[in-house]
């Protein structure tokens, strides 16, 4: 009688869709909100975020679309030189503003790059 061969998992091809993005982008705006507000609500948030990351972890090899976290992270700046935007004496508002912007353009960049990279190999 022969032994079985032991098969070896067959690795899970990288996630480079829009949604899977926008998936991690959630994530990303749920660690940075939570991060900011922990001492009131944010270890609500960081719960929520932490699980919904781990299902992601789980569901998928993020590959490219873990992008959408650190695009994610450019939200909410983006959302507090909105909410400052009254404020004509400083350039505050303006720096949050171009500062999300910012990351949210490199990230999506990024994530475009790798996507391209990853269909021409």
């Amino acid at each position: 009688m022969t032994e079985p061969v032991p098969v070896a998992p067959i690795p899970a091809s990288p996630v480079s869709s829009w949604r899977a993005f926008a998936q991690w982008g959630l994530v990303g705006v749920g660690s940075m909100w939570a991060s900011w507000t922990i001492l009131g609500y944010g270890w609500v948030i960081a719960l929520v975020t932490a699980g919904y990351a781990v299902k992601l972890a789980l569901a998928q090899t993020p590959g490219p679309a873990a992008w959408g976290f650190v695009a994610g992270l450019g939200v909410v700046p983006i959302y507090v030189g909105w909410a400052n935007r009254g404020h004509t004496e400083s350039m505050t508002a303006v720096i949050w503003a171009v500062s999300g912007i910012v990351t949210v353009v490199v990230a999506v960049g990024a994530f475009l790059w790798s996507v391209k990279r990853t269909r021409s190999e």
